[in-house]
């Protein structure tokens, strides 16, 4: 097969084709970045790097106990457990809304499945390997003995609201398998075992209520935080934000700041910098308010980033012909039969993976290939086959057996 097969030449042979795009590698290696930005292992300074000038035009001062920056799934969290010790809270969002949540919440071990025990050590070790030993440990470690903790918390601070917390357990026929139960699905209403359950993405929504209404807290929408307060010995103190309708605001915290704004997904510079890969050769993103603001904020104070870049990816982008890879990321479609494990090859036409494979890992080898894409070839059974390989989430296409 020659490289320079096209995509309508490739389909008028036996077999249909979807060119499938990329998304991000984790661990990415220091070298030199598209547009001449260098990464952190260079010791070069990106602009995003650069501490701004602290504002002097402040025109209202608030003051709280804890200031929580970001309304998403860690934000709310922190903010509705400061507010039920006592504390007096304020949240800044940047967006309009409270960040939706997705329906699987991950927690092993806790006294609402005391069937399906998870041991800590085992299920450490195989993140480890499936890493490459490329993991914080420690944060792994802290998950897994506090999830169950956690997931209990959210049971009984949220049932009074109406929020159901069942439980998903679906595990492959095969001793070889290692399969940990830890799937937990918040939904209000009844909850469908097979899916979709349309109303299991509230749990944040209901929380951040239960944050304000109950709790007393305020969260501030439309206001990004710009920069942290610190003072002289360089304890943070606060957070200077932009408030839509009051300009540049400062946020006292007595007891402390906690930062919870998610990656930077849709930073482009910071992509070139920490994490290469992700933006060379990415066909697709969803990526909107994650610029990585809490990361640089952090930065200027004096926090130290580790090393290393990673992105979660979906293997679903098309790829038309005529597709150059850019840092425009927002144009693209989605192909959901991508994530189905059909048979990949490269432009050369070689099978170059075991396709039974999680997202990251289709796309991560795909990416590697000449021209950084791969084709996915399927024939007459096709629909016979994904009812055969009986995917689970959002890879499913076939119905369940309820129908």
């Amino acid at each position: 097969m020659e490289t320079n097969l096209s995509r309508r030449g490739f389909l008028t042979g036996a077999a249909a084709a979807g060119a499938l795009a990329a998304m991000g590698l984790a661990g990415c290696a220091p070298q030199q970045a598209a547009g001449g930005t260098k990464t952190a292992d260079t010791g070069a300074a990106s602009s995003w790097r650069d501490k701004p000038e602290m504002p002097t035009d402040i025109a209202d001062t608030l003051e709280a106990d804890i200031v929580v920056v970001g309304a998403g799934n860690g934000g709310v969290v922190a903010a509705a457990t400061a507010a039920q010790n006592g504390a007096k809270v304020i949240v800044l969002e940047k967006a309009g809304e409270v960040m939706a949540a997705r329906e699987a919440v991950g927690a092993i071990n806790s006294k609402l499945e005391p069937d399906h025990p998870v041991d800590v050590p085992e299920l450490l070790n195989h993140a480890a390997q499936t890493q490459s030993g490329d993991a914080n440990m420690l944060l792994y470690k802290t998950w897994a003995e506090k999830s169950g903790e956690m997931i209990e918390w959210y049971k009984e601070t949220l049932e009074p609201k109406g929020m159901l917390f069942p439980f998903e357990w679906h595990c492959p026929d095969d001793p070889h398998a290692y399969y940990p139960a830890m799937c937990y699905n918040p939904c209000i209403g009844e909850y469908n075992p097979d899916g979709p359950n349309y109303n299991s993405y509230a749990h944040v929504a209901v929380l951040a209520d239960v944050f304000t209404q109950d709790l007393g807290g305020e969260i501030l929408f439309n206001t990004p935080a710009k920069m942290l307060v610190q003072d002289e010995s360089g304890k943070v103190t606060g957070v200077i934000a932009e408030s839509s309708d009051k300009g540049t605001i400062q946020v006292n915290a007595a007891k402390g700041v906690i930062i919870c704004t998610g990656g930077y997904a849709a930073n482009t510079e910071m992509l070139n910098d920490l994490c290469e890969t992700a933006t060379k050769w990415c066909g697709l993103t969803s990526a909107t308010t994650e610029e990585g603001d809490g990361i640089r904020m952090a930065l200027w104070a004096g926090a130290e980033l580790e090393p290393g870049g990673g992105a979660m990816v979906w293997n679903r982008a098309i790829l038309p012909d005529g597709f150059e890879f850019s840092d425009d990321r927002t144009g693209g479609d989605i192909f959901l039969p991508g994530s189905q494990p059909f048979l990949h090859v490269n432009v050369n036409g070689e099978r170059f993976m075991n396709e039974d494979q999680c997202y990251p890992m289709s796309y991560a080898q795909g990416a590697q290939q000449p021209r950084h894409f791969s084709w996915i070839v399927w024939d007459g059974n096709y629909w016979e086959d994904i009812a055969q390989f009986d995917t689970c989430g959002c890879s499913r296409l076939y119905p369940a057996p309820s129908g």
